[in-house]
């Protein structure tokens, strides 16, 4: 619960700047993102085509929020590892069986949501998270 309270103040206070700014920088179209890539410090894409998104990923390097939640991914695009911000990665409701080793090379990550996905190997998920 205290979780999902955590999250919702952040996109609230990531909704208030971008909304007081005037400025984008927390997307939610992955073309959108594109036009200005080094701005962008939030991209959700629970709701957007991802089709691209293993070859775009590195050209946002600035990225710190991360939401590919209810996508069904089955394999996690490997340029997720080669961001340098990412500090929150929402994974959540996709049907990954095994955690990717390289996700340990996302060395600022601080939060790693996987709340519904039921295929998930609990006991692999936790030797990759304690590496």
């Amino acid at each position: 619960m205290k979780l999902i309270l955590t999250i919702s103040l952040i996109w609230f206070q990531i909704s208030t700047a971008v909304a007081q700014s005037g400025r984008a920088w927390f997307y939610t179209d992955l073309n959108a993102a594109l036009k200005s890539p080094e701005s962008v410090v939030g991209l959700d894409l629970s709701q957007s085509s991802i089709e691209e998104l293993e070859k775009a990923l590195p050209v946002f390097v600035n990225l710190e929020y991360l939401n590919l939640s209810d996508k069904k991914l089955k394999q996690l695009p490997r340029t997720i590892s080669e961001l340098p911000n990412l500090k929150f990665l929402d994974l959540s409701g996709n049907e990954l069986t095994t955690l990717p080793t390289f996700l340990t090379n996302a060395k600022r990550l601080e939060e790693l949501r996987l709340d519904r996905d039921p295929l998930l190997d609990k006991e692999q998920m936790l030797e990759v998270l304690s590496e």
